[in-house]
């Protein structure tokens, strides 16, 4: 994986298995662990230079666990200690993000329910699946492997394959009589190659008199499919660019072949798919170029796709009294929103209409993909945490930074459900990044 910003490698966290009879170290639990953090953030303003390096190091090999203490930290009042923690959290929010959720299954005549419940156990993911025979089970031996490996692992033998929601967070799996045989890994991601679409043209409304046969021309595109753990959301991907790609005559069909195709205008193209959603799975595209009619293959491809991702969420309260926020201003790091109006409709449904402006896209005014998520990062919520559910919202742009957004929410169902009170908002930092993948032998139209 190509990483846009430097950070230092961070292993998961996992419980090793020990044998009886081997020296046993135990892990600490979440409340020591912190402690330990807390101490070690002390340390760093320490007046020994030793000291300080000694705690950064072991900081740094916790890693992505350290990272909820380390953030409640970023205000310390030692100067010392505020500018490693700002050198450090972005480096270590960056690594953990890049990395996959480790797990292991060791699994000997479980059910589906069973093994999936000890995944949600070491990744603290939803599973949904959906098992003809829910007393059928399952025998696996996997130690330490990335999870979407896992994954695919479990779907080879119980036919369920990875049918990942767009928006939502819970990995979702479905009964089928299929497999994925092309699938490419890489950290948190997973690179699915669903298929080719070949275009032949000919051209013959005018031809040269000098040469009277057809102009002939064909595109090649190649779909992919790309997921990503709930862990690391996507909100744009970028063109997919060609490293290497030959057929099984080891001619190449990488458009980007300066001998091949000096003048391609693939090249320099470039655009974003669903940019600033929060989304866990998109499709994407690629342009190869046919070397010959003979090419029944694609024998190697190797690429990269673009991504920008949200590493970490934060969610804010702007205020307890939503229903009495009309004509106030609220402000979450670069985003500003100014309530117009609240209006509370019969059977509890609350209508908000507001004026939300961002000042973090100064550098390039005219985009307005940051609009399209403000209805993911805006909640309502009853005095008991009960969320509101989105029913419907309408926004246009209102020049370059801002928008009109009235956004419509129904009550939560439940007999213990409340009215309207709080007002959140989720804070979002992001990291470019790209992922890449390779196939071997897909077969050609």
């Amino acid at each position: 994986m190509r990483i846009l910003l430097a950070a230092a490698l961070v292993l998961p966290f996992f419980v090793v298995p020990t044998l009886a009879d081997s020296p046993q170290k135990e892990t600490p639990s979440n409340a020591e662990l912190q402690k330990e953090v807390e101490k070690l953030i002390e340390q760093l303003g320490d007046e020994e230079f030793a000291v300080r390096e000694k705690a950064a190091k072991r900081i740094v090999e916790i890693g992505a666990d350290a990272l909820p203490t380390l953030r409640k930290a970023m205000d310390h009042p030692d100067l010392e200690v505020r500018r490693r923690l700002a050198d450090m959290v972005p480096s270590i929010e960056t690594s953990s993000a890049l990395s996959p959720k480790i797990v292991s299954l060791n699994s000997e005549k479980q059910t589906l329910k069973q093994i999936f419940d000890d995944l949600t156990k070491q990744t603290g993911y939803r599973y949904e699946y959906f098992n003809n025979n829910p007393n059928q089970t399952f025998s696996f031996k996997l130690d330490k492997k990335p999870l979407w490996q896992v994954l695919d692992a479990i779907g080879e033998e119980s036919g369920l394959t990875v049918q990942q929601s767009y928006q939502e967070e819970v990995v979702r799996l479905q009964q089928q009589d299929a497999r994925v045989p092309y699938v490419s890994y890489d950290g948190p991601f997973r690179v699915v190659a669903t298929g080719f679409q070949l275009i032949k043209n000919s051209d013959f409304g005018t031809v040269p008199r000098s040469n009277p046969s057809p102009t002939r021309n064909q595109n090649l595109t190649m779909n992919l499919m790309l997921f990503a753990e709930p862990k690391t959301p996507m909100i744009s991907i970028g063109q997919g660019m060609v490293t290497t790609a030959y057929d099984e005559n080891k001619a190449s069909m990488n458009p980007d072949d300066a001998e091949r195709n000096p003048n391609n205008p693939l090249v320099s193209r470039s655009f974003y798919r669903n940019g600033g959603y929060r989304m866990f799975c998109s499709q994407t595209s690629l342009n190869l170029v046919v070397p010959s009619d003979s090419s029944r293959k694609v024998q190697y491809i190797k690429g990269n796709i673009p991504v920008t991702l949200v590493t970490f969420q934060k969610q804010e309260l702007l205020t307890s009294e939503v229903l009495k926020a009309k004509g106030k201003k609220f402000t979450a790091g670069t985003i500003e929103i100014n309530v117009e109006d609240v209006t509370e409709n019969p059977g509890g449904n609350v209508s908000i209409k507001m004026t939300v402006t961002n000042s973090d896209n100064k550098a390039n005014p005219n985009d307005y993909s940051w609009q399209n998520a403000i209805y993911q990062r805006i909640e309502v919520q009853d005095a008991d945490g009960h969320k509101f559910n989105h029913a419907g919202s309408s926004y246009g742009g209102n020049g370059p930074g801002q928008m009109n957004l009235t956004l419509n929410l129904s009550p939560p169902v439940g007999p213990n459900a409340g009215t309207a009170a709080k007002l959140y908002f989720q804070a979002w930092t992001t990291l470019q990044s790209s992922v890449t993948f390779e196939f071997k032998d897909l077969p050609l139209p």
